[in-house]
């Protein structure tokens, strides 16, 4: 019996090295797998529901449609979901038989596609998880239209106590809805960095985020006067009727809820994402080791 413990612990490229011009990154943690593809292509891929019905093709099928990409989103009998995206798209994916048979048996295949224009950095994904109660997805687009739409008018903080500090900057605000996919009300942000501080945000009227109550749909993207970018993340929701997002933000956290950092590119396109769990209060300790890291989001969905 292999033990699934050490199958989601490993690097998930270990099974797709015969696949590097296809793949573009892959890990496994617990019982979450996220895969990025990098090709393109005009031909696009058909999925379904169950991972046990995809998958058999000696662990090694060519997912080949023209049209568009068709996911079934299950999560029980009674609620059923079906997407239809045009993504001109194509991807090979190999999954080892030990993993097919034991460790994804009952597992739910999903995947999230956004490439609504050609100008965008946007690329497929497709994950698995067990027990799916949630959408789980990775959001990658290019921001840099939007940092030169708002350069110029961002405001400034800086450590009060040291008038010659570095430690201010500039930075962005983008309203991002999940369901529509749609990018809007962009605006400029403060990150006071102050290492012995507490992290603040502040819209372009100055007006304070109450971390603990005035939660938000907002991307926040910070950006350091060394071209450098961090980038972390705290669950925001007002209601299901409004959905919910997440927030982008510098190095120095005190949420409870954040789970990882990570950084930007010099041309501001996100290369990882992050696993969210709605009822987190407190940092998962098991995220010690970033190979380990997840690529994806896990969001609960809002119907």
């Amino acid at each position: 019996m292999i033990d699934k413990k050490s199958q989601f612990t490993s690097s998930f490229k270990q099974i797709l090295d015969n696949f590097n011009d296809v793949m573009k990154y892959s890990y496994v943690h617990k019982y979450f797998n996220t895969i990025e593809f990098k090709n393109r292509i005009s031909n696009t891929m058909t999925c379904k529901s169950l991972i046990t019905q995809k998958i058999f093709n000696n662990g090694q099928p060519n997912i080949i449609n023209n049209g568009f990409l068709d996911l079934n989103y299950c999560k029980e009998k009674d609620l059923q979901v079906d997407v239809n995206v045009d993504v001109n798209r194509n991807f090979t994916l190999r999954v080892d038989k030990t993993l097919q048979f034991n460790s994804f048996k009952d597992y739910c295949i999903f995947g999230k596609i956004n490439s609504n224009t050609l100008n965008k950095q946007i690329y497929p994904q497709i994950g698995f998880y067990k027990n799916f109660n949630s959408f789980a997805f990775k959001i990658k687009f290019d921001l840099d239209n939007y940092i030169t739409q708002i350069k110029g008018k961002a405001l400034y903080d800086r450590d009060e106590k040291n008038e010659n500090s570095n430690f201010f900057g500039t930075g962005v605000a983008i309203d991002y809805d999940f369901r529509k996919q749609i990018l809007s009300n962009i605006k400029a942000v403060i990150w006071n960095i102050n290492q012995n501080a507490t992290m603040s945000l502040h819209y372009s009227n100055s007006k304070p985020l109450d971390k603990d109550t005035d939660y938000v749909v907002k991307y926040c993207l910070y950006q350091k006067l060394q071209n450098k970018v961090d980038l972390g993340i705290q669950l925001s929701r007002k209601s299901r009727d409004q959905g919910f997002g997440i927030k982008f933000g510098c190095k120095y956290y005190k949420y409870d809820n954040v789970i990882y950092n990570c950084k930007l590119t010099e041309q501001l396109f996100i290369q990882s994402s992050f696993i969210i769990d709605l009822n987190l209060r407190k940092k998962d300790e098991s995220f010690v080791n970033k190979s380990d890291f997840p690529i994806g989001l896990k969001i609960f969905i809002c119907q």
